[in-house]
């Protein structure tokens, strides 16, 4: 089952190609999101936290790489998390690329 994930603040939305990660779905609906490891949960750079939905738990990696903190306020590494219920994903400005940054983080005109 295909489950919609809403990338905010970018406002992207729409759906995780079948038994992919959140990272997958970024990537589908133009989110860029940074990646220097290529999504093997190395870098840590594609953090995002879940505001609603549910995942796969964390596993031995994104503990390694999150601290308990991170985790409990709901941070998961998007290459790693899979979703099993359509979710609403907050992406941090320092988890996009420059380009995206930009884009979030400009001025209201």
């Amino acid at each position: 089952m295909r489950h919609i994930i809403d990338f905010e603040p970018v406002g992207r939305r729409g759906p995780c190609p079948e038994g992919g990660t959140l990272l997958d779905a970024a990537r589908a609906l133009g989110v860029d999101l940074a990646s220097v490891c290529g999504g093997h949960g190395t870098c840590a750079r594609c953090r995002v936290q879940i505001v609603a939905g549910e995942l796969t738990p964390a596993g031995a990696r994104e503990r390694e790489k999150l601290s308990a903190a991170d985790l409990d306020q709901g941070y998961r590494l998007a290459c790693l998390a899979l979703p099993l219920s359509d979710c609403r994903v907050h992406v941090p400005p320092e988890s996009l690329t420059a380009i995206q940054r930009t884009q979030v983080e400009g001025l209201e005109v």
